[in-house]
């Protein structure tokens, strides 16, 4: 048995399990970027094979909620598929594949899946934290290091990304720093990039906040969360904690809180490297819609999304391809990417489903942080399409799919 940072214990292969779809979102290596190009990819192979394996031994049982869910998801298939003449298999395999390994982390866990996960994150920040100084003292001995404990292959044809599963360097951001706006070369981590690891802190930082208060003073894991978030240098993540910050303030009714933290909120999103960033994107939006080479940033992937969004507003286009799928233009706007593919419709149903969950951690675990979740999930669908991976489909649909025995009960799993 493992003793998590909640003080209960699960075991050794529940932290595994979990590990395995952290790893799988963190998207650091060829070999978890490989997920559902085909579905015999060894990846596909291994989570479906793992999942399997870990619900006969947790002897779960698929639920009414689970099947009412494949239900709806399968009429808004047919239905578009009429629409658009085109039923699209691979979609419905990859999506289907998708809620059972969801719903089997949820069932498998309960209540767990939320300390679980904080203390996972927690132990790779400790890792990154060790790392850390090596990358800006004795960058090249750090970067053979992981080179030769190197998971898979090179992914990126534009930079060099090393990872070895619980942390990534990326050469490029220590020899080809930008020290106008970065004091220090950035942690990515055991993310692809550090404001992806920033995301994943900020997801920790709300699964702790379900278990009380939230405070740093003698607080390690906050303490350890706080440092690693520093060591990003991450817009998405600065903005991922402005937002948790601000909802926080709100639902504990501490409104004039509230107040003095927008101006502290703007003043962060007015600083230099910040406007620097938007700006140099505003261009590339400028290109897209003169007609010039297409890019996937934030802003630009937004509006390309858009423009599909606005051709299909209601339902979205189901499984058939986009035009900019057509034209291989890689977009990272998650939420781009929903509303374009899912439509008003079903979008607002997710959004929904986020809600509800909001609301059952809140009644779990007795506090009103639960809310906290919906910026966690916006943030990290505003700057990267990572949303429809399991471990964050897990997170999510966690009101539909978790087990309801001994939910309200603090125990082991």
């Amino acid at each position: 048995m493992i003793i998590i940072l909640d003080g209960s214990k699960v075991h050794w292969y529940d932290y595994l399990y979990l590990f395995m779809f952290v790893i799988h979102a963190a998207n650091a290596s060829l070999f978890v970027r490989a997920h559902f190009t085909t579905p015999l990819d060894p990846c596909v192979i291994l989570l479906f094979s793992t999942t399997v394996l870990y619900q006969i031994i947790k002897r779960i049982k698929f639920n009414r909620g689970f099947v009412q869910l494949l239900v709806v998801f399968m009429g808004y298939v047919l239905l578009t598929a009429i629409i658009y003449v085109n039923l699209a298999p691979f979609f419905i395999v990859q999506w289907f594949l998708t809620f059972y390994m969801a719903y089997v982390i949820c069932q498998g866990l309960g209540r767990q899946l939320f300390p679980l996960f904080e203390t996972i994150v927690f132990h790779l920040c400790i890792i990154s934290l060790i790392c850390f100084p090596f990358l800006i003292i004795a960058p090249e001995a750090l970067i053979k290091l992981v080179t030769r404990f190197q998971f898979s292959e090179n992914y990126n044809d534009v930079m060099e990304v090393l990872n070895c599963v619980v942390y990534t360097v990326i050469p490029d951001l220590i020899y080809h720093m930008d020290t106008e706006w970065h004091l220090f070369p950035r942690n990515c981590g055991f993310a692809w990039e550090p404001g992806a690891f920033a995301c994943f802190i900020g997801l920790a930082i709300f699964c702790h906040s379900l278990r009380g208060k939230i405070s740093i003073k003698g607080n390690l894991p906050m303490i350890v969360f706080l440092a690693a978030l520093v060591t990003t240098e991450s817009t998405t993540g600065f903005f991922m904690i402005g937002m948790m910050a601000l909802v926080w303030v709100i639902v504990e009714k501490h409104y004039v809180f509230a107040l003095l933290l927008l101006p502290l909120v703007s003043y962060v999103a007015a600083l230099p490297f910040l406007g620097a960033k938007f700006d140099a994107q505003v261009v590339d939006l400028e290109h897209s819609i003169a007609g010039g080479s297409l890019s996937g940033e934030r802003l630009p992937a937004l509006y390309i999304c858009w423009t599909e969004f606005i051709q299909h507003p209601i339902l979205g286009i189901g499984g058939k391809n986009t035009w900019y799928e057509d034209a291989q233009i890689a977009v990272f706007s998650g939420i781009g990417t929903l509303f374009a593919r899912f439509g008003l419709v079903m979008s607002g149903l997710y959004w929904f489903i986020i809600t509800k969950t909001s609301k059952l951690a809140n009644a779990v675990f007795k506090t009103n942080n639960g809310y906290i979740l919906i910026p966690c999930i916006l943030a990290l669908m505003v700057s990267y399409n990572t949303w429809n991976k399991p471990l964050f489909i897990a997170f999510c649909f966690w009101c539909i799919f978790t087990k309801k025995e001994g939910l309200y009960l603090h125990r082991t799993v």
